[in-house]
């Protein structure tokens, strides 16, 4: 995000901004190409439809293989989510 943009907004949305970039950041990192991260505004036609149809309250959110959901900042059950479908996949 452009510095001066993200200096427009509140302090607190600032750090969650950076928060969910380290962790995302990590998240590649750790899994490198066998995961595909799509990021999509909550404030967008297609945040408003995936939070409907997954019933989402709380952010950040995320959808893995269209069927797991985890709202919230708990790393370890995402990592355990991803760990869980990658089993799955034959190799």
């Amino acid at each position: 995000m452009n510095r001066e943009i993200l200096l427009e907004y509140p302090e607190s949305l600032r750090e969650e901004y950076a928060r969910l970039s380290t962790w995302i950041g990590e998240i590649a990192t750790l899994y490198r190409e066998t995961v595909r991260i799509r990021i999509i505004d909550a404030t967008s036609a297609a945040g408003l439809y995936k939070a409907v149809r997954h019933w989402l309250r709380t952010y950040p959110a995320f959808i893995v293989d269209k069927r797991h959901v985890l709202s919230g900042w708990d790393p370890n059950r995402l990592r355990d989510i991803l760990d869980e479908c990658l089993r799955r996949i034959p190799h």
